[in-house]
């Protein structure tokens, strides 16, 4: 779960001022990437890294927010969920890490040609 904490890190928050003049703390839960690049320098395989992301969707522990990919031009971005509150109960909203094909680039297309 050593990747879970690396999306923690990036979350970016800000204090805001409520009333009676005590501040709260906002976090930013969206938009965090953590690219297969980042991985590598961390010594994680791309396979290990793919299997650990699927896992952090499908306990609800990330949400998909864009797949990237495009041969290494974008990137993907995930968002904290709370999903994972609800694991293991009837009421769970189960996820999963979706391929990414690219028109034209997959089996049956290539098969057409």
């Amino acid at each position: 779960m050593w990747a879970l904490l690396r999306f923690i890190q990036k979350c970016t928050w800000e204090k805001i001022k409520i009333r009676g003049g005590k501040t709260r703390t906002i976090y930013q839960k969206e938009g965090l990437s953590f690219s297969y690049a980042e991985a590598k320098e961390f010594g994680i395989s791309t396979a290990q890294f793919h299997r650990i992301l699927k896992l952090l969707v499908e306990l609800g522990f990330l949400d998909p927010e864009h797949r990237g990919g495009a041969y290494g031009r974008d990137y993907s971005r995930y968002a904290l969920s709370d999903r994972w509150r609800n694991y293991g109960q009837p009421d769970f909203e189960f996820k999963t890490l979706e391929r990414v094909l690219r028109p034209g680039h997959d089996v049956q297309s290539r098969m057409a040609k």
